[in-house]
Parts: structure tokens; C-alpha cells; sequence
């Protein structure tokens, strides 16, 4: 009978920060199905599960080759019964991540059963598994993160399958897949590594005069895009879901936003670059406010301030956590 443990060592618990980096590194691993370690983990998952070993493997680019490729093999299989058979691989790694610290650091043998199944995840995505059929599949070819971990791409899909199937993500929230600019990647960098290769020969060679890099950097190249966004600030504002609201906000910008909803001035400071304090109602959530902001560069935002700010001395304050003694200070500024 195992003893009952109460209580972690010291040791078991610095070894915490080691199974979540391992897992999470499987979790959001990019790399494709190794195929014949995958088999042998399956067939290991269904040995311990008692059940007789699979004799057909497939792999596929993603779930939507998956599904084609399953509803070939079993027209009967209708798509939402493939759906719900696509379990295991790396997509597991939350939980399996809590058995594999139990089995390695407390001994635990009981989670050996598992072990199958966390090989599973080191060498494959989804995973469909039928009676003497398993279909393996790619993990995604790409996913982005914002510095927080969440799904996050502005130029494009946060996941992309290399079937083809993408998900769009804003900090972490879903979003529609239109709502993005979508930046040709490929194009973009041959158009600007040519350009850099042009920079570089003028420098080289000594012609590279004051005005001639003026004008060199004016026709630095723009993203080049796939696909444009239809967002508009009427959707955004009307848009049901409130955390996908926010998004249509922030991508579209809080500045154009503010714009749209007729923002009322509670306070102008002289010095632009100081801004203005600004109040709108916004749907569905009620008064905000916003410091309106000139950079040096000449851009404008807006950026979100607390309801108690009064002043926009007192916002652009807030905003570098200093005060408004500090912020007057034309050193501490720049």
C-alpha cells in the first residue's frame, strides 16, 4: 500500500518550476509528428490500457486533413463524433504535466499507466484512436504569443495549421479572422532586404549623402498585405461580445475610437506632448477616460487612464508611475 503523503520535501517542491517548463515547452511545441516514436507511445497507451495494439497509422497536416482523411476511412463517422475523438498529444500537456511530477519526483507508480500518453504528447498534436486505426496529427507550423503567453498576432494568425486551418487571437481573446490587416511575411522581407541591400551598397561605396539617405528612407517599404480589415469603429462599438469589443478597440486604435464616440475634453494641457484628458461613454460599459497624447515622433494616442484622474498633467503622471512634480521636469521627460 503506498503511504499517504501529507506534506512536499523542499527538494519536490524546487523541482516544481522544471515539469512546468518541460510541459509547457510540449505544449506549444511546432515541431512535426515523429512518427515512429508516436506509434510506439500509442501502442504503449493501449497496452496499459488493455487493449490490443492499433495496426494502422496515418498522419495528417491538421484536424481538417484529419477529418477529411476519417470520413474517407468511415463515411458513417459523422464530423462532431470526429471531433470529439481528437484527445491526447502534446494538447495534454496541462494535465499530464501533474501525473509525470507524480510518477518522476514523488514515485508514484500508480500514474504509470499514463505513461503511454505522456510520450503521446512529446511526439504528436491531436491524436484520433479508433478500435485497430490511429490518426496522428502535425502540430501547428506557428503560434505567436504576446509577452504574457497569450495567443497574440497583429499581422496575422496566432495558430496556423499546416493544413491550412488558422485562429486569429488578440491577447488572448478568439477574434474574427477579418479583423486583422494579415501581412504577407515572405513578401514584406524580400522587399525589405532589398531596400537594406540598396542602403548598404550607397554606404559601401561612399555615395550616401545627407540628402540622398533622406530620400532613401522615404521609400522605405510598407508591410505588404494578403488580406485587408474590414473593421471599422461601428463595428467595434456594436459588436455583442464585450471582450471582443475591447479587441475591435485596441486594434483599430482608442484614438480613432474616441473620435467616433464624440469625446468630451475635461482637461488641455498647453504642452501637447503632456495631452488632454478626455471622457466618453462607451456602450454597454458607461464613462472612461482617456489621455489623448502627441509623441515626439508626431504620432497620437490614446491611452486609458483611472476615473479618478482630473487633470491630464496628472494622467501622463500616472501613466510613468511618477508624479506631477517629476513628470514637469524636462530631464526625467526625455
Amino acid at each position: 500500500m503506498v503511504e499517504k503523503i501529507t506534506k512536499l520535501t523542499d527538494a519536490q517542491t524546487a523541482r516544481f518550476g522544471e515539469f512546468v517548463n518541460k510541459w509547457i515547452d510540449i505544449g506549444i511545441s511546432t515541431e512535426p509528428v515523429d512518427f515512429e516514436n508516436a506509434k510506439k507511445a500509442v501502442c504503449l497507451a493501449y497496452t496499459l490500457a488493455g487493449l490490443p495494439e492499433p495496426t494502422k497509422f496515418y498522419v495528417t497536416d491538421g484536424p481538417l486533413a484529419a477529418i477529411k482523411l476519417i470520413k474517407e476511412l468511415d463515411p458513417n463517422q459523422t464530423e462532431s463524433n470526429i471531433l470529439s475523438n481528437m484527445t491526447y498529444g502534446s494538447q495534454e500537456a496541462s494535465w499530464l504535466s501533474f501525473y509525470d511530477y507524480n510518477l518522476e519526483v514523488l514515485g508514484l507508480e500508480c500514474c504509470e499507466k499514463l505513461r503511454g500518453l505522456m510520450d503521446l504528447a512529446k511526439y504528436s498534436g491531436w491524436v484520433s484512436m479508433y478500435d485497430d486505426t490511429v490518426v496522428f496529427q502535425h502540430r501547428p507550423e506557428l503560434i505567436k504569443f504576446d509577452d504574457q503567453k497569450r495567443l497574440h498576432s497583429e499581422t496575422g494568425p496566432a495558430i496556423l495549421y499546416r493544413d491550412g486551418l488558422s485562429i486569429y487571437a488578440w491577447h488572448g481573446i478568439r477574434i474574427p479572422s477579418d479583423w486583422l490587416n494579415e501581412v504577407d511575411e515572405e513578401a514584406t522581407k524580400a522587399e525589405m532586404d532589398e531596400w537594406m541591400s540598396q542602403y548598404d551598397s550607397l554606404k559601401n561605396s561612399g555615395q550616401l549623402t545627407p540628402e540622398l539617405e533622406k530620400m532613401h528612407m522615404n521609400i522605405k517599404p510598407t508591410p505588404i498585405l494578403k488580406k485587408k480589415s474590414i473593421l471599422t469603429p461601428k463595428i467595434a462599438l456594436t459588436w455583442t461580445n464585450i471582450e471582443q469589443r475591447r479587441c475591435a478597440c485596441e486594434i483599430l486604435g482608442w484614438d480613432r475610437i474616441l473620435d467616433e464616440l464624440n469625446a468630451k475634453t475635461i482637461d488641455e494641457d498647453d504642452d501637447p506632448m503632456i495631452g488632454k484628458l478626455v471622457q466618453v461613454n462607451i456602450p454597454d460599459i458607461g464613462k472612461e477616460k482617456f489621455l489623448r497624447v502627441v509623441c515626439g515622433t508626431g504620432r497620437k494616442f490614446a491611452i486609458p487612464v483611472p476615473k479618478n484622474m482630473k487633470t491630464a498633467l496628472e494622467a501622463n503622471a500616472w501613466t510613468f508611475d511618477i508624479d506631477t512634480d517629476q513628470l514637469k521636469n524636462l530631464e526625467i521627460r526625455t
